[in-house]
């Protein structure tokens, strides 16, 4: 989508298009709507962790030794292109905990979106989680239909 005054191009994800399109009979009440913005805020603060490992394994998937990568679920070897890079230690844990040692609110704290982006008022905070995700995340590799088997049990 392109807006009228600025002209700038915005992304738009496919639940805000339901919203539009089907708008709910009972509104969502603000809390629950703040907790999922700052979930997705949260998700894209540890976005390069991600893209760093996924780039780590192509390197090592297309590197001369070729090296061979097993599916962490079904121990099916994983090939260029058809993985995710997902949690061993659930995203949804790690959040709850992050909250809890700082002691911090998901549905109150302040969360801006543009498009289908979202972002922390507070920078501090975004690079606490960043810095809390690097040292207790721990990543893995999975065949990309064993991943969107297991499905996300939490994201929002």
């Amino acid at each position: 989508m392109i807006t009228p005054r600025s002209k700038r191009e915005v992304w738009l994800g496919k639940g805000k298009i339901v919203e539009e399109l089907f708008p709910r009979k009972k509104e969502i009440p603000e809390y629950k709507k703040n907790r999922k913005e700052a979930l997705v805020a949260l998700r894209q603060v540890i976005e390069p962790q991600i893209i760093s490992y996924r780039k780590s394994v192509l390197r090592q998937l297309q590197g001369p030794l070729g090296h061979k990568i097993k599916c962490a679920v079904s121990g099916q070897a994983i090939n260029a292109g058809e993985f995710h890079i997902d949690h061993r230690y659930a995203f949804k844990n790690i959040v709850e905990e992050f909250c809890r040692d700082y002691k911090i609110d998901l549905e109150n704290v302040e969360v801006y979106c543009r498009g289908t982006k979202c972002y922390f008022k507070d920078t501090d905070l975004a690079e606490s989680f960043f810095d809390y995700h690097m040292m207790n995340a721990s990543l893995q590799v999975l065949d990309a239909t064993e991943n969107l088997k297991k499905g996300s049990k939490y994201y929002g």
